[in-house]
């Protein structure tokens, strides 16, 4: 089940899943496939949305997101980085974006 830590138990993943997808706002994207070249699936802000929600739910210390605007439009970006801010500052963790 994606890179969540060993220690929790079956619930307590699903638990956190549903946490950050709820977090992020991305529940209507969990049950659909990513896609590729030739299945249509997650568009490309959504595809930002999913990979910084892997991140996130992996527990780090300091989660280091890889350009997670880089597709984003203006708006979707200040929402994202306000979501990601909150997150820090309720987690009192450094998010890194590089």
């Amino acid at each position: 089940m994606i890179r969540i830590p060993e220690r929790l138990s079956r619930e307590e993943k699903l638990k956190r899943i549903n946490e950050i997808v709820d977090f992020l706002d991305i529940r209507n994207c969990l049950h659909t496939v990513t896609g590729d070249m030739f299945t249509r699936g997650l568009s490309g802000g959504e595809k930002k949305h999913a990979s910084v929600a892997c991140e996130l739910l992996t527990d780090p210390d300091i989660p280091l997101l890889d350009e997670p605007t880089s597709v984003l439009d203006s708006s979707t970006t200040l929402k994202l980085v306000k979501q990601l801010k909150y997150f820090a500052l309720t987690l009192n963790i450094l998010v890194d974006f590089l």
